[in-house]
């Protein structure tokens, strides 16, 4: 039987992916190492080392401060060139492993696995957060951090949001050209204040047990966000669903 690698994707950071990570461990599905800081105490659930190694191999998506998206030609050829380094990462972190989840930033991953595909079976998890709130965190993250760029220093929140959205489309442009992988959107705000029903789903679509609601409780703690800003909109969360709803009637037409 096929390995499982459970991606978890999205634009830049600040997305919630670290809650969403420790969600994915609570049901029960292994991380490859859960690094923590003064910042985020409970962990961000990646490793240092393979987010270091993304940005050396794969150029093309990490080119200076704020970089933008790269064509989907120039993708395609950057993920197909480093293939057997991260071939082999997986390969170590594996060992004793039926399944893995793994943080992917800047939808990288979907143009990884054309490549992995014969050896190993995926589920990509894509999460955004409410654009405001995603752009205030930002802009409060890099002001606090040492040896930020005055690109990063200097952009507006408008500026920000249009970055982020062209990653996003990015994003979106890459999942329509890969439609036959199998995608699950979420969110940050539906993660915080849909806990036990968004872990539900998640297990579903991972295809393990959801624990009881008290341990899903217990790892998405309230004191560490504010609820205030995680309400979401209606608008946001109805995309969402609908982006789930496309993705399945796709897959469904494919097979």
């Amino acid at each position: 039987m096929k390995k499982t690698i459970v991606f978890v994707t999205y634009a830049m950071g600040r997305e919630g992916t670290s809650a969403l990570m420790g969600l994915i461990n609570t049901l029960g599905i292994p991380v490859t190492t859960n690094y923590k800081d003064i910042r985020n105490p409970k962990g961000y659930f990646e490793d240092p080392d393979y987010i270091e190694m993304l940005k050396k191999e794969l150029p093309a998506f990490f080119d200076g401060p704020l970089p933008e998206p790269p064509s989907m030609e120039d993708a395609e050829a950057n993920a197909a060139e480093s293939m057997e380094t991260f071939r082999e990462y997986f390969k170590k972190n594996f060992v004793g492993k039926d399944m893995l989840a793994i943080k992917s930033p800047k939808y990288i991953c979907i143009f990884q696995m054309a490549h992995l595909m014969p050896e190993y079976d995926f589920k990509v998890i894509v999460t955004q957060r409410e654009m405001d709130a995603m752009v205030k965190s930002l802009q409060k993250m890099w002001s606090q951090s040492k040896g930020m760029s005055e690109k990063h220093l200097s952009a507006s929140p408008e500026d920000i949001a249009q970055h982020i959205q062209r990653w996003r489309d990015f994003g979106d442009q890459a999942m329509e050209k890969y439609s036959s992988y199998e995608y699950f959107h979420t969110s940050f705000e539906d993660i915080m204040n849909e806990k036990y029903a968004t872990a539900q789903k998640l297990a579903d679509f991972v295809g393990v047990t959801c624990p009881p609601q008290s341990a899903i409780e217990e790892w998405l703690d309230d004191k560490l966000v504010s609820r205030k800003e995680y309400k979401g909109n209606f608008f946001q969360k109805s995309k969402f669903r609908l982006n789930n709803f496309l993705m399945k009637l796709r897959q469904k037409m494919k097979s």
